[in-house]
């Protein structure tokens, strides 16, 4: 959290995963029951279906818990914390009820998880060049 507010700044924005126990992140989607004794949100996302977040926005830092096949929590200074259900979705294929064949099916999704998915791998490939 203070690399992100650092790098703000500096007019440099981030937006990628981050370990859910964090200094510095918000307690109440915190997995740990001594920051939080009341929160059960960790439990909770793994047995709801894709697509499912929580988000919490401080400033300009925004902190979201979203559920892809695993729960995915994300750091960012580069968006806001709601979505446009039109528009932020990804692609994953999976089966239903444990039906062999794999359908592609677009699931709900935030903003940071899309921009996320599509610029991953960025600052590696402009090492390699």
């Amino acid at each position: 959290m203070e690399l992100a507010k650092s790098l703000l700044q500096k007019r440099t924005y981030l937006t990628g995963v981050i370990k859910m126990n964090g200094k510095d992140l918000p307690t109440s989607l915190s997995p740990n029951p001594n920051k939080n004794p009341r929160s059960k949100v960790i439990k909770a996302m793994n047995r709801t279906r894709r697509g499912t977040f929580y988000s919490r926005q401080k400033g300009d830092c925004t902190y979201v818990l979203w559920k892809d096949s695993k729960i995915m929590s994300l750091l960012s200074t580069g968006h806001n914390a709601y979505r446009n259900k039109d528009e932020d979705r990804v692609q994953r294929s999976f089966s239903i009820d444990g039906v062999e064949k794999r359908d592609k099916h677009m699931i709900p999704a935030p903003k940071q998880a899309v921009d996320y998915n599509k610029f991953m791998g960025g600052v590696d490939l402009s090492d390699q060049l």
